[in-house]
């Protein structure tokens, strides 16, 4: 059975994202598991559309890629740097992120927590996003969960994955729209699974699945 989730990235307004976290709590593991940072590994992803009578299209012709390219220092801290092409420019390679393994949680170099391995109980990521200077517009939060079902990408079929779950409150309307964020990582090989939708558009979201990879 295909995992069906719903996230949100809201690309169609122009505002300030803030975004605060929480330090990571219980550690003990030995060494960040689902999301390895080996320098060469790499991830390729396929986007699909679906719409709310789980109609699909797709793949699209939309592609990204991430791949874990060199070490960088910041403020003392070493950080991973990830390097690949976006759905909106395929033809260049740029940055896309700068991580680290902070204590079993994957930490962003603005400090954001994109997942922890050994929290469940915690938010361990909040933003709002302002509309100009005072207009709310969506507040949001993540915690972590253990992700008991199937995930089927066109790289294989995955179970037991750990999913950063983050909800997100859109004050577009009366009531306000709550919608989910899903965020799927799989141990030994990384993210497998996310989706995201445009904000003003409730009928339709889109899945970004895993290709292919190496961990090198």
């Amino acid at each position: 059975m295909r995992i069906l989730t719903i996230c949100a990235i809201l690309l169609t307004f122009v505002a300030c994202k803030k975004e605060s976290t929480q330090t990571p709590i219980g550690y003990t593991g030995n060494g960040l598991q689902h999301f390895p940072l080996n320098h060469g590994s790499y991830w390729v992803y396929e986007h699909y559309s679906i719409d709310t009578l789980i109609n699909q299209i797709g793949p699209k012709n939309a592609h990204d890629s991430v791949y874990s390219d060199r070490d960088t220092l910041i403020n003392g801290y070493k950080y991973t740097v990830l390097t690949g092409k976006t759905p909106f420019n395929m033809l260049t390679t740029s940055i896309v992120a700068i991580v680290r393994d902070s204590s079993g949680c994957i930490v962003n170099h603005e400090g954001a927590i994109w997942m922890n391995e050994n929290n469940f109980h915690d938010t361990i990521n909040r933003w709002n996003l302002i509309l100009g200077d005072t207009v709310l517009y969506a507040d949001a939060y993540s915690i972590m969960e253990e992700f008991k079902g199937l995930i089927e990408t066109p790289s294989g079929t995955y179970s037991n994955g750990l999913n950063a779950k983050e909800t997100v409150i859109q004050y577009s309307g009366i009531p306000p729209l709550v919608r989910y964020n899903h965020h799927i990582y799989v141990k030994n090989v990384g993210k497998v699974l996310e989706t995201y939708f445009y904000a003003g558009n409730t009928h339709r979201w889109f899945e970004r699945r895993l290709k292919k990879y190496h961990i090198h």
